[in-house]
């Protein structure tokens, strides 16, 4: 994606402060809620890893999205013109769960998680929300958002955001998660 000032920042980001930052984000055309450009960074050694995870496939993939989807959704690798691989899209859309491999810099006890999409439509609001009550449940505080176009690091997929803790809620034996989005 294209490349957006970061600010700088010396402490990882408590979850009150993420609250905090997504409380009036914008929404995109789905109805998600969309993280702000600069409001997120990766600690130098997290970014350092993610740097070289996309430079080490630029010499054969077309693109990282290329890599991913071959990768993670098992499209088949075929060389393009250019004689780098690239993902053939198999039209089966599945949905893929799991751990940020590269996560923003949050405070400890704050888990970061992906949820992906291998082939269009985006998901839609309702999507991200079962998603998440399936793989997160209702007893953790949620906040959970789509990146903007400027900041998506592969645009070429459709993927959310998911950031979130243990909760005090857990103990009262909440049945609504708090999310960055109020409806």
């Amino acid at each position: 994606g294209k490349e957006v000032e970061k600010a700088e920042h010396d402490e990882p980001m408590t979850f009150k402060e993420l609250v905090h930052g997504m409380k009036n984000a914008e929404k995109d055309s789905l109805g998600r809620p969309i993280g702000p450009s600069n409001f997120f960074w990766r600690t130098l050694e997290v970014e350092a890893k993610r740097e070289a995870a996309y430079a080490k496939t630029d010499d054969e993939w077309e693109s990282y999205g290329d890599w991913l989807h071959h990768h993670l959704f098992g499209w088949e690798k075929v060389k393009g013109n250019n004689g780098k691989f690239v993902a053939n899209n198999n039209h089966v859309r599945k949905t893929l769960w799991m751990a940020n491999e590269y996560p923003y810099a949050f405070e400890d006890g704050v888990k970061h998680d992906l949820c992906w999409v291998s082939d269009l439509p985006a998901q839609s609001k309702k999507e991200c929300l079962a998603a998440i009550e399936k793989n997160i449940g209702r007893t953790k505080d949620v906040i959970w958002f789509t990146n903007s176009l400027e900041n998506r690091s592969v645009p070429e997929i459709d993927h959310i955001q998911i950031i979130y803790r243990g909760s005090p809620m857990a103990q009262r034996h909440s049945t609504e998660p708090i999310t960055s989005d109020e409806d």
